[in-house]
C-alpha cells in the first residue's frame, strides 16, 4: 500500500515538473534576435522618444513595429497615439523606426509601448517606459 501511494506521488510529481518545464519552453522571449529600444531625450519644452530597433541576427529581418503612447490625465481620461509600419533591418543593423515629441509639462502619466513583431506578427521586441508629472 505504501509503495503504490508513492509511486502514484512521484507520477505526479513528474507530470507537473515537465507540465513546468515546457510551458517554460514556449514562453515568449523578447530581445533576443531583435532589440526594441525606447531612447529618450529632454530638452527645456519637450521629451523626444526615439523607438530604435536593433538586429542581432547577421540576416536580414523583414519586421512590423507598433509604437503608442497613452496620455493618462489626473482625471483618468486616456489619449492613445500609435504609429505602425513594415521596415527592413539588415543583419546587426541598428535603426530609428520612429519618433514621438510631447510636452514635458504634462500633468497624469504618460506611456510609451514599443513592440517589434517578426513575418509571422509575433512579437519578438518590446521596450516600455512609463512617466510620472504631478
Amino acid at each position: 500500500m505504501k509503495f503504490n501511494f508513492l509511486h502514484i506521488l512521484f507520477k505526479k510529481v513528474v507530470l507537473v515538473m515537465a507540465l513546468f518545464f515546457l510551458g517554460n519552453l514556449y514562453a515568449q522571449v523578447y530581445n533576443k534576435e531583435v532589440v526594441a529600444k525606447i531612447k529618450i531625450e529632454r530638452n527645456s519644452e519637450f521629451y523626444t522618444f526615439s523607438a530604435t530597433a536593433e538586429n542581432l541576427l547577421p540576416s536580414v529581418s523583414s519586421l512590423r513595429y507598433e509604437f503608442m503612447v497613452f496620455k493618462v490625465e489626473s482625471s483618468n481620461n486616456s489619449v492613445k497615439n500609435s504609429q505602425s509600419d513594415r521596415f527592413i533591418l539588415k543583419g546587426h543593423e541598428k535603426k530609428i523606426v520612429s519618433v514621438v515629441t510631447i510636452n514635458n509639462n504634462f500633468e497624469g502619466k504618460v506611456i510609451i509601448v514599443f513592440f517589434i513583431y517578426n513575418v509571422n506578427n509575433k512579437p519578438i521586441g518590446k521596450d516600455r517606459i512609463v512617466l510620472e508629472n504631478k
